[in-house]
């Protein structure tokens, strides 16, 4: 457990003042109370890479240590960050978001929370210490380890807004035109729920070998699908002549949703990537979430990627990493650049 008092310039000055500065403490506490986190992201604007379920899941999976992060303010949880530990030659690493497909990480703030604890060095005790922070969209608010960290790029759908205006507004013509292709060749699409399904793992599995993309096991999957209480895990398939072509994967929490994995056979171009998006956009306003995070862009080393997501999207979000390494990890790994040359 480590602790840390907020300075003020009238400490000497004002012993009235002093008093109050003792009384409002700041503690940071490891924690794996998965009841305590689960209510806290109930209660707040929440990412559903920061619940138990999926992150747990992760942690068997890979054998990592995982636990929280539990920011207190005068004994009142204003704070959660999910962490996976891992050891690396001799290293302790930590991660947060960016690890085993869990996209974000970070710190999820109360509206009593800190906006920032900048100066609180709790990353200190960890040898290599990652963030992948979330979206900075006003709900999050982004708790950093340095003061320039760098910056990757999303593009979000607001789905506050109505559908006619997503479609006029935000979807370029181009891809309107794709999603009318795709229902003139008799697209058909299908949605599932948290339930595995053998076809689509079948796609996924053909899609990632011919891209030389790393496999994840169906046991992983079936786990994530099936043992989920707070985020729902979506499946779209699309079909053509009965067979399946395409498909993504949503994940999502009571507000923010986020397309995880898409698989496409790419001897098809019937608008059949366009339709499952929209459809996507549909399924998750449907289910009450105000964004839509088609996770990642970037416009140099995947510029049809790029190219294809704008077309749902005008919307570009700064999506923060920073990292954090200790002054013996960055001695020890030069040393060994040095030798390696020797």
């Amino acid at each position: 457990m480590f602790y840390c008092a907020i300075s003020s310039s009238s400490l000497f000055g004002e012993i009235g003042n002093f008093r109050k500065l003792l009384q409002k403490m700041i503690k940071i506490i490891t924690s794996n109370d998965y009841n305590l986190v689960n209510n806290f992201l109930n209660n707040n604007f929440s990412s559903p890479t920061h619940y138990p379920d999926w992150n747990d899941i992760i942690s068997k999976n890979f054998n990592t240590n995982f636990y929280y992060l539990l920011l207190y303010e005068n004994e009142e949880l204003t704070g959660i960050c999910p962490v996976h530990e891992i050891k690396k030659n001799s290293f302790k690493h930590w991660f947060s978001g960016q690890f085993y497909y869990n996209p974000y990480g970070g710190w999820i703030l109360s509206q009593n929370g800190l906006k920032s604890i900048n100066n609180y060095k709790y990353y200190n005790y960890y040898d290599f210490f990652q963030i992948f922070a979330l979206p900075q969209i006003p709900e999050f608010s982004i708790v950093s380890l340095k003061k320039r960290p760098i910056f990757f790029k999303t593009l979000i759908v607001d789905l506050t807004k109505n559908l006619d205006k997503i479609w006029s507004e935000d979807i370029d013509t181009k891809r309107r035109n794709m999603i009318r292709k795709a229902k003139k060749n008799n697209i058909r699409t299908e949605i599932l729920v948290n339930k595995f399904s053998d076809n689509w793992y079948s796609l996924y599995l053909k899609t990632n070998k011919n891209y030389n993309l790393e496999v994840l096991s169906e046991t992983f999957f079936v786990d994530l699908f099936k043992k989920t209480n707070n985020i729902s895990f979506i499946i779209i398939k699309a079909y053509y002549e009965d067979n399946i072509i395409s498909s993504a994967v949503i994940v999502l929490d009571k507000f923010y949703s986020i397309y995880w994995l898409g698989n496409n056979l790419k001897q098809y171009n019937l608008g059949q990537s366009e339709l499952i998006q929209w459809t996507a956009i549909k399924k998750a306003k449907e289910m009450g979430c105000k964004y839509y995070d088609l996770c990642y862009i970037e416009k140099d080393r995947l510029p049809h990627i790029y190219e294809f997501k704008k077309g749902f999207s005008k919307w570009e979000v700064d999506v923060p990493l920073f990292t954090y390494k200790s002054l013996r990890y960055k001695i020890v790994n030069k040393l060994k650049n040095v030798f390696r040359l020797l």
